[in-house]
């Protein structure tokens, strides 16, 4: 497993976090990982050594960052960041593997490539909606310019990846973000791009739709200049 900074910074965050061998296994069994596969100590520091090993055979070391952020919500912040650092780490890895493997690219993408690009688009989208939860969690708490980021960085990673129903749903929540602050111009462009998005493959009574015909209907008795 390659041990890169962003997976040591996870380590060391989830170890402060769960310093006990109970808090660690409950919070393994809700990620949906099989505590009979991992050797737990009642130190924290080798049980999330362990438990990450697994996790990352497993390529679920996103589904232990969601329990962890819906544990602790107010460091869920810190975990997307190092989180993030881990999937870009993992691509420059599998970029200096095809450089220095001596096999073509089109070869080493049948092989080796294809399985880490395959695994990075899973890991980018959970990490789009991750930030798209954090934007919601500060939206919530009153942050707008907060949330506002995080939305915006859920959105290109929809976009890097084809989520197209992350895309929608982003949007949708930028819009509600700028009708909030004022901006309506921005509310409406938010809005009519999740609309467009919604269209394409919801059926016309999806309660999505409803509600995106509803948020612009609400900015229709609202001038552009205002």
């Amino acid at each position: 497993m390659p041990w890169n900074s962003g997976l040591k910074k996870l380590h060391k965050l989830l170890a402060e976090l769960y310093r006990t061998e109970d808090r660690a296994r409950m919070a393994v069994t809700f990620a949906g990982l099989d505590t009979s596969q991992i050797t737990f100590h009642s130190a924290a520091q080798p049980n999330w050594f362990n438990i990450l090993e697994e996790a990352e055979g497993l390529g679920m070391v996103d589904a232990l960052i969601r329990q962890a952020c819906d544990d602790y919500p107010n460091r869920c912040d810190e975990l997307s960041q190092a989180y993030g650092e881990y999937l870009g780490q993992l691509r420059t890895d599998s970029s200096q593997q095809a450089s220095t493997s001596g096999l073509p690219a089109p070869l080493l993408g049948k092989s080796i490539q294809k399985k880490v690009n395959e695994r990075i688009s899973d890991q980018e989208t959970i990490w789009g909606q991750l930030q798209r939860w954090l934007g919601l969690f500060f939206q919530i708490l009153g942050v707008p310019d907060a949330a506002l980021k995080r939305y915006e960085r859920a959105l290109e990673l929809a976009e890097q990846v084809g989520d197209v129903r992350l895309q929608g749903e982003t949007l949708r929540a930028m819009g509600t973000v700028y009708r909030a602050q004022g901006d309506y111009p921005g509310a409406r462009v938010a809005f009519e791009r999740a609309l467009a998005i919604f269209e394409q493959f919801l059926p016309p009574d999806h309660p999505n739709l409803r509600a995106v015909h509803g948020d612009l209907e609400s900015l229709i008795k609202i001038p552009d200049g205002d």
